[in-house]
């Protein structure tokens, strides 16, 4: 088999233990209490909703918490910048930054509703 062949199982590998390893980061900050279950369980529900509407195509975000329980997802490209704050007893908070041209972009995001087609334009650049 050629390497053109192998590339998208490679690459769909490489994509999988990525989503693997956000899953073993929950757990491991929900051991140690730096999240509660409730709010890794949130944060894995935006990461599912958010990937399917990329057709599974999204890149896996960095995750860390955040000194108030929350949960912040980050991803960076090419100079696009995008966010998520997810917080335990409110909605989700998206923010984007544009580094080259300074756009900046906010929105909320309701984990269980649909994903606005303006969340889905900026995650396109994740992709």
């Amino acid at each position: 088999m050629s390497e053109l062949s192998t590339a998208p199982a490679d690459s769909e590998f490489q994509l999988l233990r990525r989503v693997q390893g956000l899953v073993d980061y929950l757990y491991r900050i929900t051991d140690e209490e730096l999240v509660t279950p409730r709010l890794a369980r949130m944060a894995w529900e935006a990461w599912a909703a958010l990937s399917n509407s990329m057709h599974n195509a999204l890149l896996v975000p960095d995750a860390c918490p955040g000194p108030n329980g929350e949960l912040l997802y980050t991803w960076d490209r090419d100079g696009h910048h995008l966010e998520l704050e997810i917080f335990l007893e409110a909605a989700a908070a998206f923010f984007y930054e544009n580094d080259a041209s300074g756009e900046v972009w906010e929105s909320v995001f309701v984990i269980g509703e649909p994903v606005s087609a303006e969340v889905q334009d900026k995650l396109r650049l994740f992709v």
